[in-house]
């Protein structure tokens, strides 16, 4: 809740609880994530404590790009509804672009979007689309996929829901035919009107509001500090290399503190060689770390690119 900057203490306090509750995430808030070598919670737990992890700072568009590769239909649409709870719950936009969707995950939008090569052939309610199609002589049979359905409108599997228009009407084949038939509908003509509509009173003045949301949601100082907590939990919780480098520490300190004892300062050399051998241990002791940063890059690279922290 650090991340809030801008709300109220109460709201930064609730905010992390309720995004967990929304996520579904109560069985594994204290279980560590994991990776290939330390098992941790499931793939689909994975997707939803990333996407927990982008929902702090008050963000009220998400995109999110063929999020369901690599999971089973159940888990995709876990997820699928977690968002919509989201987006309801806290007013937010959600777009979401999907790889062959399952039925019971389609049902979840509002609306849809199909775009093919650069084209809009359809926007508007998930509702509409099935007619707003058969309007232009592609019906979808009985018991067959929407999703499916939709996706072979855009290929040349579309001749297999072709059905007979009256008169002399044409039935759209290329992508840009499909545009412009869409540009022409109902359905394009009500979103350009709610496009030119003047503004509410209420968001006349956004572009101040907007223009003041700072870059970082916290200073320098309160960056640092909150950048250090999380490092120090980080080591906490890394029990095994705290115990080895204690233990490594203590035998390494015992065997210079016998090796150089009552030595004389006026000794150069001797000084010189206690030095270089701190530095050396110092140093190398600290190669065993460089695989935990290289591990870590991604998500380093994932939460800068988000503004997360000060680089």
């Amino acid at each position: 809740h650090q991340f809030c900057g801008g709300e109220s203490l109460g709201t930064q306090v609730k905010y992390p609880d309720l995004v967990i509750e929304q996520l579904g995430l109560q069985d594994c808030q204290d279980t560590i994530v994991g990776d290939a070598l330390m098992r941790g919670i499931s793939g689909g737990e994975k997707k939803r404590v990333t996407t927990g992890e982008m929902e702090f700072g008050i963000k009220y568009v998400t995109l999110m790009d063929e999020i369901s590769t690599g999971l089973d239909s159940a888990a995709t649409f876990d997820i699928i509804k977690t968002q919509r709870s989201v987006a309801k719950t806290f007013n937010k936009t959600v777009v979401i672009a999907l790889l062959q969707p399952a039925p019971e995950v389609v049902a979840l939008f509002d609306n849809i979007l199909i775009l093919n090569a650069g084209e809009v052939m359809y926007h508007g309610p998930i509702d509409d689309v099935v007619p707003y199609f058969a309007g232009l002589g592609f019906e979808c049979p009985s018991g067959r996929d929407v999703a499916d359905y939709l996706m072979d409108l855009g290929t040349k599997q579309q001749v297999q829901y072709q059905v007979e228009l009256p008169g002399d009407q044409v039935h759209p084949r290329e992508p840009s035919e499909f545009a412009r038939v869409f540009q022409g509908s109902f359905s394009c003509q009500t979103i350009l009107r709610q496009l030119d509509e003047p503004l509410q009173p209420t968001l006349e003045h956004v572009n101040q509001q907007m223009s003041s949301i700072p870059e970082y949601h916290q200073s320098f100082w309160q960056n640092t500090k909150t950048l250090l907590h999380r490092q120090m939990l980080i080591t906490a919780r890394n029990k095994p290399y705290i115990f080895g480098r204690g233990l490594m520490i203590t035998v390494m300190g015992l065997l210079y503190a016998t090796s150089f004892y009552q030595f004389d300062p006026t000794e150069i050399q001797v000084v010189i060689g206690i030095i270089f051998a701190a530095s050396l241990f110092l140093s190398l002791g600290q190669a065993s770390q460089l695989p935990t940063f290289i591990a870590a890059r991604d998500i380093f690279y994932k939460q800068r690119g988000a503004n997360f922290f000060r680089t």
